[in-house]
């Protein structure tokens, strides 16, 4: 059984973003994590669930290695059903008119950076 234990990047991200998401007070985000994705949040939770995976994979055996089914089903989720798409849309409800918000989603990726 293989044990994760040690520095995650990945918690990094979802607690930067969560402080920085607490100081925005009803403004739609434009500055650090989210100047590269409009949901680091979200990718940070994928990323994680994805290298617990890759951590482990090494020594799984046979139908263990079924369990990369939890993260590509949590990309699933959340990218298709219920994260980004409720988000975009309250986003945009919320600040479709603004000019800034317009051209933020028109430069920013809406979950994997540098991908634009």
């Amino acid at each position: 059984m293989a044990v994760n234990i040690g520095f995650n990047p990945d918690f990094v991200n979802l607690g930067a973003a969560d402080c920085h998401r607490l100081h925005a007070q009803g403004r739609f985000i434009r500055s650090g994590l989210w100047a590269y994705s409009r949901h680091p949040n979200y990718l940070g939770e994928i990323l994680q669930w994805t290298g617990l995976y890759l951590s482990a994979s090494s020594v799984m055996q046979g139908a263990q290695h079924l369990s990369v089914v939890s993260p590509l089903f949590l990309y699933f989720l959340l990218n298709y059903v219920s994260g980004v798409p409720i988000l975009e849309k309250q986003a945009l409800k919320k600040w479709g008119s603004d000019p800034d918000y317009q051209e933020y989603t028109r430069n920013t990726p809406v979950l994997w950076p540098f991908t634009r």
